[in-house]
């Protein structure tokens, strides 16, 4: 039910900046300092002016296939400005300036094939090009509407103000983003880190070019954290078998854990139409389309019971269900949208079962909320869900992406006796009361804590 927080978004987007014109963080934070100083906007400036580095100009004008080739070219001898000869690749240039490839090198295979790949009509508006002669000229400093550059520059400026005032000893991250970029940007400042995966999501369980970058974010930056926590043995065990965290600091939590006073065990009460919810945002991992497709499959064989939502929509995400499929849901009565709130006791204390048919979790909060307050769960039998549930003990498994076994499990629970009902409630009280309790979240985090202060003293 969490998004991912603007601090998280402010270190996404510095190390965008950062990362795409290939400098340290020392060189990145000059270049800041300079752009501050300056009238007009920080962001807006700052890219301009790692616009007019050499290095990148030899870049874009299709010179070399990267910037740090580019800065190569330069370093090594083979670029001339104006016909002198420059081997400074954060050299600014200046409107009017031409940039040449030095005679001699003028058949390096680097060169060639990179430029093989420059059409003339996708040249930038403030460079020309001349193949014949392997010459280019800046034009102007560009406007930042015109930079390729997929970032919210401005962003920085923020984030260094925090910098500015906030020097923590320690910082906990939480949740992927944050994770992978606040830890490049915690090295760099060499500021300890202790990180808590909770959760993969579904890049893990697909075999393509997001889930190889999103391995090697995480085989890059998983290096240094003090500690890094895991919701779930399997999510752990991932990480080992990939080598993408060293044995040494990995920890197992129970999942963020559960305030048993909060969610209090319920007296069972069993309602005259047996209600399922579903508490969870409304994009395609969590099982939604699943939990639809069951639900009309039992209200056509005339089951008498309520199908219930409780979370909020989502259509920008990429696997965001849209408001139009979902109002046409609630028009044809297949469910109740019970929208959104901050409270879920209320709800929890309301449904007779709560229904996560979700592709994989670190351990899902709804399903710790809901078996701390005696409820019978239904759940797919994936990691983070069926570390919550055990079949047959305190609720359902189901099978992955199964809407016909889901509906059959449904069914199955809606057909219980209020014994068997009970039963489940009162054991899955019992295993978040073993496994699941908050304090042992808050000692593990404390105790790792001490140890961090110990050492760095």
């Amino acid at each position: 039910r969490q998004k991912i927080s603007e601090y998280g978004i402010q270190l996404r987007e510095k190390q965008k900046v950062r990362r795409s014109y290939g400098l340290l963080e020392k060189q990145f934070r000059n270049y800041f300092e300079k752009a501050l100083s300056q009238s007009g906007r920080t962001g807006e400036t700052l890219v301009k002016t790692l616009e007019r580095r050499l290095d990148n100009v030899v870049y874009r004008l299709g010179f070399a296939p990267s910037r740090k080739s580019g800065r190569q070219l330069v370093t090594h001898g083979h670029i001339r400005v104006n016909n002198h000869a420059v081997t400074i690749p954060s050299f600014l240039l200046k409107a009017g300036d031409v940039i040449q490839i030095r005679e001699k090198s003028r058949k390096l295979e680097l060169i060639h094939s990179s430029m093989k790949r420059i059409k003339d009509s996708a040249m930038l508006p403030w460079l020309s090009l001349d193949k014949a002669t392997m010459s280019g000229t800046f034009l102007t400093v560009p406007e930042r509407a015109d930079v390729p550059l997929n970032a919210n520059e401005q962003l920085i400026v923020e984030l260094y103000s925090i910098y500015r005032k906030v020097r923590p000893d320690i910082i906990l991250h939480y949740t992927v983003k944050p994770n992978v970029y606040g830890t490049i940007a915690a090295s760099l400042l060499r500021i300890p880190v202790v990180n808590n995966v909770c959760g993969l999501g579904t890049v893990f369980l697909k075999n393509n070019l997001v889930s190889k970058i999103a391995i090697l974010l995480y085989k890059l930056t998983f290096k240094f954290p003090k500690k890094v926590f895991f919701q779930n043995p399997e999510d752990l065990q991932l990480f080992l078998d990939k080598k993408l965290v060293p044995v040494h600091s990995a920890d197992l939590l129970p999942g963020s854990g559960i305030d048993l006073e909060k969610f209090s065990p319920l007296e069972f009460n069993r309602n005259k139409s047996f209600t399922f919810l579903m508490i969870s945002r409304l994009i395609t991992d969590k099982g939604v389309l699943e939990y639809i497709e069951a639900v009309k499959k039992l209200k056509a064989k005339g089951m008498d019971a309520r199908f219930q939502i409780l979370g909020a929509k989502d259509p920008q995400h990429k696997r965001g269900i849209k408001t139009k499929v979902i109002d046409e849901w609630i028009k044809s009565e297949t469910i109740e949208y019970l929208g959104t709130t901050d409270d879920v006791r209320h709800f929890i204390s309301k449904a007779d079962c709560i229904v996560l048919p979700s592709y994989r979790e670190g351990t899902p909060r709804t399903l710790l909320e809901a078996a701390s307050s005696s409820k019978p769960i239904i759940a797919t039998d994936v990691p983070g869900c069926h570390n919550v549930v055990t079949h047959n003990s305190n609720g359902l498994l189901c099978k992955l992406k199964d809407a016909n076994d889901l509906a059959d499990k449904m069914n199955e629970m809606a057909t219980l006796d209020d014994g068997t009902l009970r039963r489940f409630g009162i054991n899955g009280r019992k295993k978040v009361e073993l496994e699941f309790n908050e304090r042992v979240v808050i000692n593990k985090y404390i105790e790792t804590l001490s140890q961090l202060k110990a050492t760095s003293h």
